[in-house]
């Protein structure tokens, strides 16, 4: 038992839920099936990526500029209701 939940991965690789989802789940599977179905059943593992370019220096010593623009997105996809990021101030 327990409340469902959300998993959100961090890791700013393409698919990161997935990932995530499937590691979780195989691992689960391993300790116990029933856990397995649990999670397959209540909880849920958005994908999300950053949004921002920094470019390769030419040397390793020269500073790292990035652009200013930044953005988190994340995959609606959250099973207890998702947050209310529009309440939070930039």
């Amino acid at each position: 038992g327990g409340a469902p939940f959300t998993v959100l991965s961090c890791d700013n690789l393409p698919g990161n839920g997935h990932i995530t989802e499937n590691v979780v789940t195989q691992f689960a599977d391993l300790l116990d099936p029933k856990l397995h179905e649990w999670i397959k059943n209540y909880v849920t593992f958005p994908n999300c990526m950053v949004d921002r370019i920094t470019p390769q220096t030419a040397n390793p010593e020269d500073p790292i500029v990035s652009e200013e623009f930044c953005q988190w997105v994340i995959e609606d996809k959250f099973c207890n209701g998702r947050p209310y990021w529009e309440i939070v101030d930039n």
